[in-house]
């Protein structure tokens, strides 16, 4: 047979050839095998249940909680529905500030009266429940904070106010202060509460110093009085230093806040000073300083709250109202 000379790359090298149609062949014969097993296996395989299936999807994240505004009190929820303007056109309001329940009475009751009879307003901010009694029993404590909140009430209304005069705030009693230093949320170890009742006037506001200032400032935007009452802050209680230091070193540093407001202090506890007490006693004032008979614990008790029937009421102008306002 006659060798190729046409085409030498071509030539034919019949050994390399079976070499190469073998391997093609085992190639073929094991990818059909493997494809026979894979099915066959598949086939023994159950379909995932649906609950399965559901289980291996991508949950969605969980939703953030609840967010507590503490901002302006315009954009706070827990303010909106106390945003309405209370209107006094024609008569003056005198906002008066009480730590607790009786400070109104024993600092401002002939004020109240006074202010009455010439035919104005009068509305009481009652910044505590007056509860810190018992760090034993938080329920005892409560208890003793609404009796308190009821010994108020009966003497407003022999003073002759209203219920709607009165607005119980239902901060911590005790920490005032601390709510004006802390950052974070106080927690009464009386009433081992976070936040105020949900029977206050404002509920569930978390006891931390922005709510505490909004609430304050809500107030004041509520009522615009003519005049507000604080307890001083040359006061020995802490409680009652803590709202005089809130408008003072903080919402009245801007000098045109409140401009049409004139802003005094009065003091409860405080070293016996010539010329405070009179000879006299005021049976009507005692009469109703009586009243609190929660606070009657002892005799020192009672001879420390009688005595301010014998005092006479001073307040100290801590702000004039920037520019008068016009009668009516």
């Amino acid at each position: 047979m006659p060798v190729c000379t046409r085409w030498p790359i071509l030539a034919p090298d019949m050994t390399q050839l079976k070499v190469f149609l073998i391997q093609i062949y085992i190639a073929l014969a094991g990818w059909l095998a493997g494809e026979q097993v894979l099915e066959a296996h598949l086939q023994t395989l159950s379909p995932a249940p649906a609950d399965t299936l559901t289980a291996l999807q991508v949950s969605p994240p969980p939703a953030p909680p609840p967010k507590v505004e503490s901002g302006p009190p315009a954009n706070n929820p827990q303010f909106q529905n106390h945003q309405v303007a209370f209107d006094h056109s024609g008569k003056k309001l005198n906002l008066i500030f009480a730590p607790h329940p009786d400070d109104e009475t024993l600092g401002c009751a002939r004020l109240i009266r006074s202010a009455l009879e010439r035919g104005e307003y009068v509305k009481i901010i009652y910044l505590t429940n007056g509860d810190a009694f018992s760090k034993d029993n938080p329920d005892v404590s409560k208890n003793y904070g609404q009796t308190r909140v009821q010994e108020a009430k009966t003497v407003a209304q022999r003073l002759g106010l209203q219920p709607d005069d009165l607005e119980f705030l239902g901060f911590p009693d005790g920490y005032l202060t601390q709510m004006l230093t802390d950052q974070g949320t106080i927690t009464s170890d009386f009433t081992h509460a976070t936040a105020t009742p949900e029977g206050a006037r404002y509920g569930n506001l978390r006891y931390d110093l922005q709510l505490f200032k909004n609430t304050i400032k809500v107030v004041m935007g509520r009522y615009k009085p003519d005049r507000v009452y604080y307890t001083s802050r040359y006061d020995r209680h802490p409680d009652h230093q803590a709202i005089a230091q809130l408008f003072e070193d903080d919402l009245l540093t801007d000098p045109k806040a409140y401009p049409k407001t004139a802003f005094y202090s009065y003091i409860i506890h405080r070293h016996r000073q010539p010329g405070w007490y009179s000879d006299t006693v005021d049976e009507w004032k005692l009469d109703l300083i009586r009243e609190f008979t929660s606070q009657r614990h002892d005799r020192q008790h009672e001879v420390f709250l009688d005595t301010f029937a014998k005092q006479k009421e001073r307040f100290t102008l801590r702000r004039p109202a920037l520019y008068k306002v016009p009668e009516i």
